[in-house]
C-alpha cells in the first residue's frame, strides 16, 4: 500500500493553486530579478524606496521556482514594496522596457 507525505500532499495542492497566477509571479520574479542583476538599478531603486517613504528592513528576494514557501517570501516582500515599484517604473526607463522585451509579460500591475 502506497502511503504519500503530508508535506508531499500539500505541496502538490500549493504548486497546483500557484498554477493559476503564474503569469503574476512571472512578472513579479522578473522584476525582482531586474532590479537584484545590478547594482545601480539596486541603488535606484532603494532611492524610489525612499522616496516613497517604504521603510521595511527586509528587500526583495529572489524564489526557488521549485519551492513554494520561497515564492511566498517573495511575494510578501514583493508586496510590502507595491509603491516604490510603480515609482521605478518612472524613474527608470530601461525598467519598463526590458521587462516587455524580455518576456513580453510587461510590469507588474495592481491586480498582479
Amino acid at each position: 500500500m502506497h502511503k504519500r507525505c503530508s508535506a508531499h500532499i500539500l505541496n502538490l495542492i500549493i504548486s497546483d493553486g500557484l498554477k493559476e497566477i503564474d503569469l503574476s509571479i512571472r512578472k513579479i520574479r522578473t522584476t525582482c530579478k531586474f532590479v537584484k542583476s545590478s547594482p545601480s538599478r539596486f541603488a535606484s531603486f532603494k532611492r524610489c524606496v525612499e522616496e516613497v517613504s517604504v521603510f521595511i528592513k527586509v528587500m526583495l528576494i529572489l524564489d526557488v521556482p521549485t519551492r513554494w514557501n520561497s515564492t511566498y517570501l517573495m511575494l510578501d516582500v514583493a508586496k510590502k514594496y507595491e509603491h516604490a515599484f510603480y515609482h521605478y517604473e518612472y524613474v527608470e526607463d530601461a525598467y519598463v522596457l526590458n521587462l516587455i522585451s524580455s518576456e513580453g509579460e510587461g510590469c507588474p500591475k495592481e491586480i498582479d
